[in-house]
């Protein structure tokens, strides 16, 4: 992608030094395909088939049976106008979503592969029009392609042993779905055995440069001439329960008025790819894995033929009053159906989970984007409504790698409160600092737990959580693209004496206020426990020769003077850590820890 920088110059021209930005994506969960174990299995007989729906349809993925690897990125979320639920996202990002190369932000390369299993096309010959035939697009929500940025398509020969590229395609410089149509005509290609796969080249250093496919379809006596579908099958997950724009709430906050923080319907998103047909449709709500309502079946069948349709279904909203439900995370699944009209059953059911614990958010947790403020001294806030009198622990943010490792930046968390619609007065501020985090061992399906230096007491109303960044760069955060409130919610300052301005970027940002909410353990995600579980407070302070603190096991760590600058880093087998301080200035430290998948820091003086 040698045209990064331009592309980033064309989006400075109208800012100033310090702006808002909105850039490429990075994704939130990938395909979790374990192919370790499979062994030597049967060939494949034709016809061979895979719209990637089974993934995200709440059934066991089916993928491992068609595929061997596991480098792209099995979603929901990318693609603009998919044909049915599902496709398959190719970038910069590997398996865990973790940039290929994050030390040369100009990488450019070979990226994911999508390789079939073996398949037996013994005893056919040209005649018998066999065709791989599939669906791609360019960027989708995300970023277009360059020229150089191409998609692949190679054959296997089990004669030869050898790939043969035998397909291409350049960024058309447009979203649209195309077709392409590959005739397997060759001997040596059919044979038992043959493979096909998907291959590009992107930028290396994040999730640049996507191509989505979908539909993939091998078959003999394929007429490309007359191809005609028999395919009715869900194109979205259902719409979002809540009437108040956030997409989760705490559960003990939405006690104190279930019927009246919930949309009275639900809509199913259902797309019909060939003629008309008699569409039943219906929905399924589950409450910790148990069925607590399902709809009557809604028919549609007039003038449905090669149509997206919505089908919008009314819905008990006294359902989650169920008294039984009075744990402080209650777990909710939605989905809507259709029944079976067709040989694919696999992306005629479409679902999404809630987890109702002790955040807000806007976001689905998918980032199909990235959003952003540069300038040392900018303000971040987004603004939420606070339904029960209730305690701020602090903010969940999902971090994205973009290019540049910023995970030494600091910021300092703030909370205000509202002025007219706008951030007002400052009610919280932190001493401590904060940094991004990121992490290439567990992708990026979770977030970072930023914890605020003292919980903070709030009465119901409307507030504002962000920080103020130290440093110049980028702070690159996940922007869902398939919700938006950001122009509503989200606001940002040039800088500590500048005026707040909203945001004017589609999307919903992914952070996420954090209350305590009658639990014990405050955060439960990948990146961070319990800020403050088994964590021990640093000693003596101010120090003298060492200080020392305890952690929940063994630690890695870092120091950082007052200004920002790495003055020590370290690592510990034990839960009790030294370090010593002898030969350092007098001034304030900041001790930086992780242990046992937590993140704390110390602050003392010496």
């Amino acid at each position: 992608m040698r045209n990064l920088l331009l592309s980033f110059f064309t989006l400075l021209v109208s800012f100033a030094q310090s702006q808002e930005l909105e850039r490429v994506p990075m994704y939130l969960s990938r395909a979790s395909f374990d192919n370790t174990n499979i062994g030597q299995r049967d060939l494949l007989t034709l016809p061979f088939f895979d719209d990637f729906a089974g993934h995200r349809a709440g059934r066991t993925n089916p993928n491992v049976l068609f595929w061997k690897d596991n480098d792209v990125y099995v979603n929901n979320v990318m693609a603009l106008d998919p044909l049915t639920i599902g496709v398959a996202t190719f970038d910069g990002l590997d398996d865990k979503g973790y940039p290929y190369d994050f030390s040369d932000q100009y990488a450019q390369g070979p990226a994911d592969t999508l390789t079939s299993q073996g398949i037996d096309l013994a005893g056919l010959d040209s005649t018998d029009n066999v065709f791989l035939t599939f669906y791609f697009q360019a960027g989708g929500w995300g970023n277009i392609p360059d020229e150089e940025d191409s998609l692949f398509v190679d054959f296997y020969s089990p004669l030869t042993g050898t790939w043969e590229k035998k397909w291409a395609v350049t960024s058309p410089n447009n979203t649209s779905w195309s077709r392409a149509y590959l005739h397997i005509a060759q001997p040596q290609f059919l044979q038992a055995g043959f493979q096909f796969r998907f291959r590009n080249e992107a930028t290396l250093s994040g999730a640049y440069d996507q191509w989505n496919i979908d539909y993939v379809l091998l078959r003999e006596g394929l007429d490309t001439s007359n191809i005609a579908f028999d395919e009715v099958a869900m194109q979205l997950v259902p719409s979002l329960p809540f009437s108040n724009g956030y997409s989760t709430m705490p559960w003990k906050h939405f006690k104190s008025n279930p019927s009246g923080f919930l949309n009275p319907t639900v809509t199913a998103f259902e797309r019909n790819l060939g003629n008309a047909e008699n569409i039943a449709s219906g929905y399924r709500i589950r409450c910790n894995n148990q069925v607590q309502q399902a709809s009557a079946v809604v028919l549609n069948t007039f003038a449905n033929e090669n149509q997206e349709l919505e089908e919008t279904m009314n819905w008990n909203t006294t359902i989650l009053q169920n008294p039984l439900l009075s744990d402080t995370t209650v777990n909710v699944e939605v989905c809507t159906f259709i029944n079976p009209t067709d040989a694919h059953l696999e992306n005629d059911t479409a679902c999404y989970s809630i987890e109702m614990s002790n955040y807000y958010a806007y976001d689905d947790g998918s980032a199909e984007r990235s959003w952003t403020v540069q300038g040392a001294g900018s303000q971040v806030a987004l603004k939420f409504y606070n339904y029960a009198a209730d305690t701020l622990m602090g903010l969940a943010v999902n971090w994205l790698p973009y290019g540049i490792d910023h995970s030494t930046q600091t910021f300092f968390l703030k909370v205000w409160s509202d002025n007219a619609g706008a951030p007002g007065s400052l009610i919280s501020e932190n001493f401590n600092y904060q940094y991004p985090q990121y992490t290439d061992s567990v992708g990026y399906d979770s977030f970072t737990f930023h914890e605020l230096d003292n919980p903070l007491v709030l009465g119901v109303g409307t507030y504002y959580v962000g920080w103020v960044q130290s440093d110049a760069p980028t702070y690159d955060v996940g922007n869902d693209k398939n919700t938006s409130n950001n122009p509503a919610k989200l606001f940002y300052s040039l800088g500590v004496d500048q005026p707040w301005q909203a945001s004017q970027v589609t999307g919903s940002v992914m952070i996420r206020p954090v209350l305590r909410s009658g639990k014990q353990q405050i955060w439960n995600g990948i990146d961070g426990g319990d800020s403050n579980q088994d964590w021990g407070l640093v000693y003596p302070n101010p120090a003298l020769d060492c200080v020392h603190f305890d952690a929940p096991g063994s630690c890695a760590f870092e120091v950082f003077d007052v200004t920002g600058q790495l003055v020590h880093k370290g690592s510990s087998l034990n839960s009790h850590v030294v370090i010593d301080v002898n030969a350092w200035s007098q001034g304030m430290y900041f001790i930086k820890a992780l242990s046992q998948g937590q993140q704390h820091v110390f602050r003392f003086s010496k």
